[in-house]
């Protein structure tokens, strides 16, 4: 990371303005993930972001799998029945379906949270060890 962003072991790229060596070393900061509190509030913001557009994208993709598959009626069926039992509640069968869609988004967010502390967990796959933290932190 530190080459792409310092070319040929220089502090900075040759004739860059102050904003570029600014925003250089902001991006920095964030990829190392630095204990500062502006970076820690700026990876979180950026994190959520991309989160959430990832799960939209996972659960519209789900939706569009499954919506006109003839099972999908017992799974609404089975999602009534659950919410009526355990919350007293009645629920549409457009909600219990977005219910469902988003458990499939929530559950892509867990497995790509996972798959990011996986080097820890391993030994580093090849990683450096300071890498691999910085990995399992953002997981």
């Amino acid at each position: 990371v530190s080459i792409f962003f310092r070319p040929w072991g220089s502090a900075t790229w040759p004739l860059m303005s102050p904003t570029m060596s600014y925003a250089t070393s902001w991006c920095t900061s964030i990829l190392h993930s630095e204990q500062a509190l502006s970076t820690q509030v700026a990876e979180t913001l950026i994190l959520a972001l991309l989160i959430h557009v990832l799960q939209e994208m996972v659960r519209n993709y789900i939706e569009a799998k499954t919506q006109h598959k003839p099972w999908m009626r017992n799974v609404v069926a089975v999602g009534k029945y659950r919410f009526k039992k355990t919350l007293q509640l009645d629920v549409s069968a457009e909600s219990v379906a977005a219910f469902w869609y988003n458990d499939f988004a929530i559950a892509f967010q867990h497995f790509l949270g996972g798959l990011l502390v996986l080097p820890v967990l391993c030994g580093g796959l090849g990683l450096s060890a300071g890498c691999a933290g910085i990995l399992a932190r953002h997981g």
